[in-house]
């Protein structure tokens, strides 16, 4: 199967091994291919486009695949204002590649063509992509904190109890992200995570909103009744974590509180390690707050990169 023209369209957000096998796929079956890439105004228009990369970034990730696959003269990126591109009135295109997901719009191309008397495009639907999970990666996925770009799921890596180690303890006794000493008001579009009694009742004396907290009752070690028992009856979920672990009860109601973008978290024993699985399970763009020790709060921000150092330090 190979084709003079042929095109392909998507939004290319986060860029994933889904995309990757997708366009690698349309490469491989063409002699030229037009790649559409939607604009910042159409992406505007989705109902899901919270986090999406803007059109220069996307551009970039998407040129820097290419060049590892192909030269510049197979190929062509160009901006789509609308969902169909020129595809509906260009007669050189022979093939359209799409996935499941995408064939309807493939499916109204086609009607368009036969109505301006165009050749019908040949529809190819390439396979969806698996995650570790079997279920299918997706930019929304990655976006919404669920797996990264490979396709790993953050949720499998706490499936067991972690003890942490001697040298990941001294890895984490260093502060994660810059240490501020006073909160702000926060720009609220992503959730913020506030990790330890330091954090919460730092965020409650400013009155700061925030979405998530966990908490002891205990700060330096040392048990405290700063907190009323409203506030305390008011955990959702109240769980046992010895020191230096982070238990599957603990995770398990991380990520569930996470995912209601809400609630209060009881931890008897400790929650020093809460903010690990916290920013790994985060939507990018999530603040998590955790106190150092006489410094003040360290503000960590669910990005892949800051997911990914955590994982590595985990995997030591």
């Amino acid at each position: 199967m190979n084709f003079n023209y042929c095109a392909l369209g998507g939004t290319f957000d986060h860029l994933h091994l889904g995309h990757q096998k997708f366009i690698s796929t349309a490469i491989n079956n063409s002699n030229h291919l037009t790649i559409g890439i939607t604009s910042d105004k159409l992406v505007a228009t989705l109902k899901d486009s919270k986090n999406i990369l803007p059109l220069s970034e996307r551009k970039k990730e998407l040129e820097n695949f290419l060049k590892t696959k192909t030269t510049s003269s197979h190929y062509k990126i160009i901006t789509l204002n609308n969902t169909f591109g020129p595809t509906i009135k260009d007669l050189c295109y022979q093939a359209i590649f799409v996935t499941k997901k995408t064939k309807p719009t493939a499916i109204k191309i086609n009607r368009i063509r036969i109505k301006t008397n165009l050749p019908k495009l040949k529809i190819i639907t390439t396979p969806f992509v698996l995650d570790q999970s079997k279920k299918i990666i997706s930019s929304q996925k990655i976006r919404e904190g669920y797996i990264n770009r490979q396709g790993l799921v953050y949720k499998k890596q706490f499936n067991k109890k972690i003890v942490i180690t001697k040298t990941q303890r001294q890895l984490l006794k260093k502060p994660l992200a810059k240490i501020i000493k006073i909160p702000k008001q926060e720009n609220k579009q992503n959730l913020i995570i506030l990790v330890g009694d330091q954090a919460l009742y730092n965020f409650k004396t400013h009155h700061l909103p925030f979405d998530i907290g966990i908490f002891d009752l205990h700060i330096k070690r040392k048990k405290h009744h700063l907190f009323s028992n409203n506030f305390i009856d008011s955990a959702k979920y109240k769980v046992i974590n010895p020191k230096g672990e982070i238990s599957t009860t603990l995770s398990n109601s991380i990520y569930k509180t996470i995912k209601a973008k809400k609630g209060l978290i009881f931890v008897k024993g400790e929650e020093d390690l809460s903010a690990l699985p916290a920013t790994l399970f985060s939507p990018l763009g999530s603040a998590i707050y955790y106190g150092q020790p006489d410094k003040g709060l360290v503000k960590l921000i669910a990005t892949e990169k800051t997911k990914q150092n955590i994982l590595n330090i985990l995997s030591l």
